[in-house]
């Protein structure tokens, strides 16, 4: 096949296959190959240039334990200023990834190409599958591929809605497990309740986990290596006394990605979304809904809209969201941004859920061989293609945000959590975990990359916590990211080191030096 039909079939490949997979096409002609991960980004594929070739592989230590550890200052200042690095990259130099929805294409020279997003296509052509079908066969083919299931139950929609799908997966006489994990000393000890009540709704066996103790930076080394940066890391704890709970081989089944794809809390967009596909009269209810859900005023909710809508295009990096106050850290410390402009070719209402996916896919843990496994049918190809073709303005009522999710879920279930407003963020904990583990937290400062790189001061970190002490969120979550960052380099730092040592006293049996 010629280059072309390589870029065709690779956008065939979603809607013929998905799951965790590399697919490698091949031109007959040229001996180019494309290299395609699955569309879900459960197998990432890593690769980085050396003077002997082309290094590929789906394990990233098999690259950094080849090339050694040069640290990519870039995106670890992205990751801690966004928590999201920079597309493409990895935390190590010189040391790429595909991004979502795209493929490598390696010529016959050696040569690389990151192709543009092609996954998924654009709306118009993309939607075959009803949601409610989509969801169904998500969640049947991963009970049926899944042994020691265990839901993940927040007493959020989206894990509430996502138990239930796999209740009527998974059957009513099947016993099924649950997890909800609580600290009795948190503003948010009340979503134990909701969590109870949507186990009894779907008669599943609630296991509360009560991790006061293991808050936030409680524990700062991971017993296995972490396959992503994540803010995952400032967890350790919490993981931990999770695989206690249920066992080290159990599959979590969380609801991940619900609130973006069914647009949890929206936004001004949805104005402009009616607009185009229905004129004034329909800008104009969907306006009246959003100020009624939001309790704001329509005017200003209508001149909003019209200024995005006549808004200039945003400069480079304008995409890459703010999480927290990196500019009292960093100052003007000089930072990478994620290119999106493979997005240009979708419409302007996907664009932001689609930056939004591929970061949230880029900070998962792809699928691991052993331990725990978390998946998240809401991220699954056939449910990502059918919710990205639902109407965002039909997205909410006056009362409630994810309509069509809660919508969905009710047909199989009359719980009355499935209709709760929106939770709260978990900022609370984190700075309690800050407060509680200083020590911990600032010992692993000590001698981390930034601190050792000169690119943030201890007198600075200092000062960010007298902020944290007085409940300054945005500081503490820009905190939490970095000792994320300083967990992730420091795990990666003694593992390469352990191997060097273990291939350096193998080469000394070998030539009998020793």
């Amino acid at each position: 096949m010629s280059r072309t039909d390589l870029l065709k079939a690779a956008e065939d490949l979603p809607s013929l296959m998905w799951g965790s997979s590399v697919s490698i096409l091949t031109d007959n002609n040229t001996g180019d190959r494309l290299f395609v991960p699955d569309s879900g980004y459960t197998v990432r594929l890593f690769y980085a240039k050396t003077d002997h070739g082309l290094l590929l592989d789906t394990e990233l230590e098999a690259i950094v334990s080849h090339r050694g550890i040069e640290w990519n200052m870039g995106f670890l200042i992205e990751f801690a200023a966004t928590q999201f690095g920079t597309r493409g990259q990895t935390p190590f130099l010189g040391v790429n990834v595909i991004p979502p929805g795209c493929a490598l294409l390696v010529s016959t020279a050696g040569d690389t190409h990151v192709t543009q997003k092609f996954w998924p296509k654009p709306t118009a052509t993309t939607q075959t599958v009803r949601c409610e079908d989509a969801i169904a066969e998500v969640y049947d083919h991963v009970v049926a591929t899944s042994p020691n299931l265990t839901l993940a139950l927040s007493g959020g929609v989206d894990s509430s809605a996502s138990g239930i799908f796999a209740r009527k997966a998974i059957g009513a006489n099947t016993p099924l497990k649950a997890v909800h994990l609580y600290t009795s000393l948190s503003p948010d000890y009340h979503e134990k309740a909701f969590a109870e009540k949507i186990a009894a709704d779907i008669d599943a066996e609630l296991i509360p986990i009560d991790v006061e103790g293991c808050l936030p930076f409680s524990e700062i080394e991971p017993k296995t290596l972490p396959p992503a940066l994540s803010q995952e890391l400032m967890f350790l704890g919490a993981n931990r006394a999770l695989q206690q709970a249920v066992g080290h081989d159990a599959t979590i089944l969380e609801g991940e990605g619900g609130d973006l794809l069914f647009h949890a809390v929206p936004d001004i967009d949805v104005i402009d979304d009616a607009f185009r596909d229905g004129g004034v009269s329909l800008a104009l209810r969907t306006c009246l809904r959003l100020a009624r859900l939001h309790n704001g005023s329509v005017p200003r909710l209508l001149a909003q809209a019209m200024s995005r809508r006549l808004s200039l295009p945003r400069g480079p990096g304008a995409d890459t969201r703010q999480v927290g106050a990196a500019n009292e850290l960093f100052g003007d410390t000089p930072r990478n941004f994620g290119n999106r402009s493979s997005l240009s070719a979708y419409a302007a209402r996907d664009r932001e859920i689609l930056k939004a996916l591929d970061s949230l896919l880029e900070v998962t843990a792809p699928v691991g061989r052993s331990g725990i496994r978390r998946i998240n049918p809401f991220l699954a190809p056939p449910v990502v293609v059918s919710a990205l073709a639902l109407k965002s303005y039909e997205s909410f009522s006056e009362r409630n945000d994810r309509i069509i999710l809660r919508r969905l879920a009710s047909k199989y279930s009359a719980s009355k959590v499935l209709w709760r407003k929106t939770k709260g963020s978990f900022d609370a904990g984190v700075l309690r975990g800050l407060q509680v583990h200083r020590e911990n937290y600032l010992d692993l400062l000590e001698s981390g990359v930034f601190l050792s790189n000169g690119v943030i001061a201890k007198e600075v970190v200092v000062s960010a916590f007298k902020k944290v002490d007085v409940g300054q969120s945005s500081t503490g979550i820009t905190l939490a990211l970095l000792g994320c960052v300083e967990i992730y380099c420091a795990a990666w730092a003694r593992k390469i080191a352990q191997r060097s040592v273990r291939k350096l006293r193998a080469n000394e049996l070998k030539t009998g030096s020793i």
